[in-house]
């Protein structure tokens, strides 16, 4: 239990800290949304999935406010999952080492992995034309699964 705790005012202080640096206002709400993308950054989640880990502490439109604030200051990603619900994953900068780059959703343990960028002069064309965002999901097995899945 104490070391929960520990992990639990961690990722409180990574929320507080997110937060500051992009000048928002710090709400417990936008702390708890924060607090559940954290869970597991190396996975999106649909509002499905974050209403229910948030039910009981908000309602559906102040999880929605949240997370339109979040979106709209670059600190979360939003993409449409491989079966066509909208996803929401944290925008770190250290987690996605280029902008302009695809993801592979792994159909098998959902974790969400960054794939190489694009070549410099795919990349170049896409900034000449004011392209900052790039959200490509493919659906796939990622590298863990499978070796996983040789190993048995």
């Amino acid at each position: 239990r104490r070391v929960f705790k520990i992990v639990t005012i961690v990722v409180e202080e990574l929320a507080v800290r997110l937060l500051k640096e992009k000048k928002l206002k710090i709400t417990p709400k936008r702390i708890l949304v924060l607090n559940a993308l954290l869970k597991n950054t190396s996975k999106a989640y649909s509002f499905s999935e974050l209403l229910n880990h948030l039910t009981g502490k908000m309602n559906r439109s102040t999880i929605y406010r949240s997370l339109d604030t979040l979106l709209e200051n670059d600190l979360i990603t939003k993409m449409i999952d491989t079966n066509g619900d909208i996803i929401y994953t944290l925008n770190f900068e250290e987690k996605c080492e280029h902008k302009l780059h695809p993801h592979l959703k792994c159909d098998q343990c959902g974790v969400l992995e960054c794939l190489p960028a694009f070549p410099q002069s795919y990349a170049n064309i896409l900034q000449q034309l004011g392209v900052d965002k790039l959200n490509i999901l493919l659906g796939g097995i990622c590298f863990n699964c499978l070796e996983k899945n040789e190993n048995d």
